[in-house]
Parts: structure tokens; sequence; C-alpha cells
């Protein structure tokens, strides 16, 4: 079943931020949208139950960390995931460095079992076997700092493996074809829409300009509909994906080489960002930038910090997807939730209507919650009043403070599943927003509260 993007209109903005439709049967996903972290396949160390109750539409695979699954029956089944979600395989994830170990065949990464080969044919073979719905191609990132002739090689090298990639989409997609007689598929046939790789790392706009061209040039049709049925190798890819990202590079650098490689795309084009964006501002600034889809480690490495995420530009009551599925049964006794003026004179010391009652924001605001504070030993207050996530619907501050002084395992799950429900809301707002054309007002006012927050 092929996986599709629509892109859709967003009135009122001066930004390049648009909205969109991703689709796999009768599953939408609506974008901006955050694509979510996975370990080892699964959301990190949750239990299917809890899992399912992230109403996350994306979830990303790292290769290295599911390639060892591929030999069972269905492994999908083995992953912690929610309930329904279009998945992402990539040859690596959020969190790992730029892998400088290539040769002209093949992209080295480092799997639990020791250093396995990644190229076009087994990356296509390993989304066959996953049951994914979209692959990255296999591409060659150099680390920051590198010299302009490893530039040069790796931009040849990644050209090289996405032209093996369609050759490979395609001949399956045929194979496929002849096997059931379908033009169908799913995994890496026809149904797995594939993402080039656009580098845009570094501060050459040209060298980023160029890289934009050689996918375009290979066509760009907004599907995942097989080769075979959509005349020739350019209907594999469903996108791009801009890789070389959060190298160290600023803010400002980031978005101006965001713009230069997605000028040279076309508009029904799926854009996504698998790293560089790790704070509610970044993340702002790459929906304005035209990015459509964002992976962000963000809510894991808030967790692993003892912190939860609070964002008064976030209506948490409000239930325009992207967070707040359906939540599991309560198993501990629900704690005393103290009165919604106290929470807001507390935390957010007042707010002010952005974009017509879209969303708001506080004078006095702080993005993150420390959970370590001495403080938070005797605070009975959910992390954030009205969030229908399971940690804040179930549990309090005092608690989670408890657990993590313990190192019990529970309070870094509880506040991973709360920073990702968390973060999804903003994604749910920002597209309200956009909808209302109050996108440029709401952008501002999470840039005023990173700089608050500081």
């Amino acid at each position: 079943m092929p996986t599709t993007f629509t892109p859709l209109p967003a009135p009122g903005t001066t930004s390049a931020a648009r909205l969109g439709r991703i689709t796999r049967g009768d599953l939408t996903v609506d974008t901006p949208a955050l694509l979510v972290q996975t370990v080892g396949g699964s959301m990190p160390s949750m239990p299917p139950d809890l899992a399912a109750s992230i109403d996350a539409g994306l979830v990303l695979w790292d290769y290295s960390e599911v390639i060892d699954y591929i030999k069972l029956k269905q492994p999908a089944s083995f992953f912690s995931l929610p309930r329904r979600c279009i998945s992402i395989l990539a040859p690596d994830g959020m969190l790992s460095s730029p892998n400088d170990v290539v040769s002209a065949k093949a992209l080295s990464v480092e799997t639990c079992t020791g250093r396995r080969d990644v190229t076009p044919a087994s990356l296509l073979t390993a989304a066959a076997a996953l049951g994914a719905d979209v692959a990255v191609c296999v591409s060659d990132e150099p680390p920051p700092g590198a010299g302009k002739k490893r530039l040069s090689k790796a931009a040849e090298r990644t050209k090289q493996w996405l032209d093996a990639s369609l050759a490979d989409q395609s001949r399956s997609s045929t194979s496929s074809q002849s096997d059931d007689g379908s033009g169908g598929g799913g995994g890496g046939g026809g149904g797995c829409g594939l993402l080039g790789v656009v580098s845009a790392g570094g501060v050459d706009a040209d060298a980023v300009r160029r890289s934009a061209r050689d996918v375009a040039a290979r066509g760009l049709s907004g599907s995942g509909s097989s080769p075979a049925s959509s005349g020739g190798l350019s209907g594999g890819l469903l996108g791009c994906s801009l890789s070389g990202l959060g190298g160290g590079e600023g803010s400002c650098d980031r978005a101006a080489a965001v713009a230069v490689a997605l000028e040279c795309l076309p508009e029904h084009a799926l854009r996504v960002a698998l790293k560089g964006y790790l704070s509610p501002a970044d993340i702002v600034r790459g929906m304005a930038s035209g990015v459509d889809v964002i992976g962000s480690a963000y809510p894991y490495l808030l967790a692993r910090n003892g912190q939860a995420l609070s964002l008064p530009s976030v209506a948490v009551n409000d239930d325009d997807g992207g967070g707040g599925g359906k939540e599991p049964r309560a198993t501990t006794k629900r704690p005393r939730m103290v009165a919604p003026e106290a929470e807001a004179s507390s935390d957010t010391g007042g707010g002010n209507d952005v974009g017509g009652g879209v969303g708001s924001v506080g004078g006095g605001a702080r993005q993150v919650l420390d959970l370590r504070d001495a403080a938070m030993r005797t605070d009975t207050r959910p992390l954030v009043y009205g969030c229908a996530c399971h940690a804040c619907a179930h549990h309090h501050r005092a608690y989670i403070h408890h657990l993590l002084l313990a190192h019990e395992m529970l309070g870094d799950v509880l506040l991973y599943c709360h920073n990702t429900h968390h973060l999804l809301r903003l994604f749910a707002a920002a597209r309200r927003n956009l909808r209302a054309g109050t996108f440029d007002t709401f952008a501002a006012a999470v840039a005023g509260e990173a700089k608050v927050a500081e």
C-alpha cells in the first residue's frame, strides 16, 4: 500500500511554513509533524499499553538497532509502538554522529553484534522485512569540518547510492507485480516510499544547491507508488531527507542552508529533517523554513536529565490531533490536583492570548521543570495542569521526584511519555495556527518563551 504526501495551503504566514498530509491507506498524518525517536525499534523503555496511548503518527527506526530483528517472523510485532503509525527506516538514528567509515559500495554502521555494511539493496531488504512505510536512502554524511575533497567525494557517492536505491526499488516492484499480478505491495516494493538525501550541512550554499538539484533531477513524485506503475524510476521518491544538520552550526546558518535546499525542490515533495532540532524554538524555526517532518531527540534527552517539558504556548487541553490518545487504566491513585489558577500563577505568571486564543504565552514562563530539584519533594501537582498524558493524569511531581532519586526506571519512562506528548501538542498548536493564519504570531511567542527561559 503506497505512502503519499499532499501539500496544503497555509494562509496568512510570511514564512515558508506549510500544511500537508501524509497518507497510507486509511491512516493520515497531518504535517508539520514530529518524527518520534525509537530505541531498538520501540519507544524507549515503554510497555506496549503506554506506548499505544501516545498518539504519535510517525516513528523512526534506526537500521543499526533493528537489523537483527529482520530474521524473525513479523519483526515489527516485537516493537512497543503507538497503536497506529507510519514508520520510517533510516541508516542511522537521531543521536548518531556522522559516520566516516565508508567505502565505494557501502556505509558501515555499529550494531549490537558488531559492524554491518549498509548498501542500498540491504536497506530495502530490511524495509521489506520490517514492513517500513518509508526508507531514507543510504548516504555518505561526512563529519563537521571535512575538507572540500571529502565533501565532493561524499556528494558523488550519495548520488550513486541514490541511483542504486531507485534501481533496486524498480526491480523489487517489477518482481512483486509479476508474482501477484498487482501494482501495489508492501515493504521494500511498491509500498515503501524513498527519501533521497540532500546534504544541507556546512556553509557552502553552492554545495547544498547542487545536492538538492541532484535529488530533484531524479524525480520527486510526492508518492510512494511503485516506479513501474508511475512511469520509470522517478515515481519511487516520496521526498527528501535533509542531512548534515546538528553539526554545531548556528540556528541562522541552519535556516539559511535549509532554505537554499528547499528552493530547489518541487512543492509536492515531502521534506524531512532527522537531526539538528533540539529545542522548541529551533523546531518552530524548522517549520518556518518549510520542513514538513522534524525528528527530535529532545523529549528523550530531557527525560534522561530528569526534566519535564512545559510550554505555555501549547494549549494542552485541546484535542486537535498530534497527541493525547486514549489513556490506559490508572494503576495508582489519582494525585490531588491543585486549582488551575494556582498552577498558572506559579508556573506561567499569567498569560497573553496568541493568535486569537489559539495558544497562550506567559510573561514569567519557563519551558522546563527540573524534577530532581528539592522543591519538588512535596509538590503534589501534575507536571503540567490540564495535560492528558499518562504521567500527568495519574502521578504528581513529588512521586516522579522520588522515582528519580531512587534511580527507578519508571521515572524516566513517565518523563519521556510526558515530554513526547507535550511536544506533539506543540506541533498540533502550530497546525492550528497555520490554519487560522496566525502562525507568525505563534512562532514569535515560542521564540519569546525561549528568551524568557534563558
